[in-house]
């Protein structure tokens, strides 16, 4: 149940539990909800980020520069549950999380699919959020983690479209 709640695996009537298999439409529906749920919690976070908060994501962002691609999704998981935690809306934040954890199997595609141009664009997308947090610009934040989600989405549609033409 665990699994299922998490989307690593599905109940099939007639298989009984499978390992899901995330399709195109399964991913753009995940991503799509997140856009909007994350950049309403990345506006949120804005006013309620400390200087103390803002240091830490410029440490995170700074380990994320050389870290290897397992250790980069962990420090990128770190880096939004500090933002997405300021935004002081425990519910919010626990959809969000529910929804990174059903999207962290699509997030493991670029991992194994790795790609540097990929990751440092992504790289410049947190220097970018960080640095509208630390201007204190709630609509540009938000704006910017919805582009970021969304340039997230295309990456693992493009993967999901490429292994399966392979």
């Amino acid at each position: 149940m665990i699994l299922a709640r998490e989307g690593v695996v599905r109940q099939d009537a007639h298989r009984g539990v499978v390992v899901f298999q995330p399709s195109v439409k399964d991913v753009t529906e995940t991503y799509e909800i997140r856009e909007v749920l994350e950049g309403l919690a990345a506006e949120l976070a804005t006013k309620h980020l400390t200087d103390d908060d803002l240091e830490a994501l410029d440490a995170v962002i700074e380990r994320m520069k050389s870290a290897k691609p397992a250790r980069y999704v962990e420090l990128n998981r770190e880096f939004h549950r500090r933002i997405y935690g300021a935004a002081a809306r425990p519910r919010l934040t626990e959809m969000i999380e529910q929804l990174r954890d059903i999207a962290s199997s699509y997030i493991e595609l670029t991992v194994q699919e790795y790609e540097p141009d990929y990751r440092d664009q992504v790289q410049a997308e947190h220097e970018a959020i960080r640095d509208a947090l630390r201007q204190r610009d709630a609509k540009r934040v938000g704006r910017l983690v919805r582009n970021h989600v969304r340039h997230n989405a295309r990456q693992v549609v493009n993967i999901l479209e490429r292994t399966a033409s392979r």
